[in-house]
C-alpha cells in the first residue's frame, strides 16, 4: 500500500526499526503498527504521516537524494 504525504510517497514497511523523526521503535508500537517508508530514498521510515510531514518539513526534504 502506497501513500501520498506532501512532497513525497511512503509505503508499508517492516525493514526499518525506528521512526526518523520522534525515534519511536517498532517494538514500541501496537502490533499491528507498520512504519512508513520514504519511497524517494528508501532509507528513512515513519511510524505516522505526522512525522512524515514534520520531518519532511525539518530536514528530511534537503536529504532526500531520491534514489
Amino acid at each position: 500500500m502506497e501513500a501520498y504525504l506532501g512532497q513525497t510517497k511512503t509505503k508499508k514497511v517492516s525493514k526499518h526499526e525506528i521512526c526518523n523523526f520522534c525515534r519511536l521503535k517498532r517494538v514500541d508500537m501496537p502490533p499491528d503498527g507498520t512504519l512508513l517508508q520514504c519511497t524517494g530514498c528508501e532509507r528513512v521510515a515513519y511510524c505516522s504521516k505526522d512525522c512524515q510531514l514534520w520531518d519532511w518539513s525539518a530536514d528530511h526534504k534537503s536529504q532526500c537524494g531520491k534514489k
